[in-house]
């Protein structure tokens, strides 16, 4: 193959998400692919299957946990809540206490099951919360992790953001999601429903949907 070949053969990735799907509305696609669709030849239905197929892998294998840990293992891959930062003594933080309670029996569920082998369990509250203005790197950078996949030992893979989208914004969910896996209940969610294994607020908002459960990391 010669190096013009190899640059033809280099998959472009289109914007746009189908929201039902959570998939590219364009699969992926090389510069052969689409000099064909451009022209008006469309894509047979196996050469679009096996783009889609290309894209979701080349997504996995670079935006997943470190090599050696099962994500679908929370044991391995870890589980923490992520709450806005809140000063010690403010309301605030007994806002968040009064959160922590309410949602005590999903975090013991997810403690006994992140802690089963080493400590990739954490509680990211008062000063560890997120603070508002940060970029996603700044806030992972202050818990101890750097780009790249995730490292559950610095970082947990699964996050429960809990918070609105002013606490902390939809961008920085989705910029989480790129490499951890990122779910979202509301804090007056949680505070007026009790949180069980079996049952799960409605409100609750997970922003991969190829995850298990919409409160982050598989039951």
């Amino acid at each position: 193959m010669t190096a013009g070949d190899d640059d033809l053969a280099r998959l472009l990735v289109f914007n746009g998400i189908d929201a039902t799907t959570g998939e590219y509305l364009l699969p992926a696609m090389d510069m052969q692919q689409l000099a064909r669709v451009a022209t008006g030849d469309r894509l047979a239905g196996d050469e679009i299957a096996d783009l889609q197929h290309k894209s979701r892998h080349a997504r996995q294998a670079n935006f997943a946990v470190v090599e050696g840990v099962d994500p679908n293992d929370l044991a391995q891959a870890g589980w923490a809540a992520v709450f806005p930062a809140a000063a010690g003594g403010s309301d605030a933080a007994a806002h968040q206490a009064a959160i922590l309670d309410a949602l005590a029996p999903l975090l013991s569920h997810r403690r006994a099951q992140a802690s089963a082998v080493d400590h990739l369990y954490h509680e990211y509250t008062g000063d560890r919360g997120y603070r508002a203005g940060e970029t996603k790197q700044q806030y992972l950078a202050r818990l101890g992790a750097g780009p790249g996949p995730v490292q559950p030992r610095k970082v947990p893979y699964y996050l429960l953001l809990v918070a609105t989208p002013e606490d902390i914004p939809y961008r920085i969910q989705y910029q989480l999601d790129v490499h951890y896996a990122v779910g979202r209940i509301t804090a007056c969610a949680a505070v007026s429903q009790r949180v069980t294994r079996s049952r799960f607020p409605l409100c609750a908002r997970r922003s991969c949907p190829a995850a298990s459960s919409v409160v982050g990391g598989p039951l």
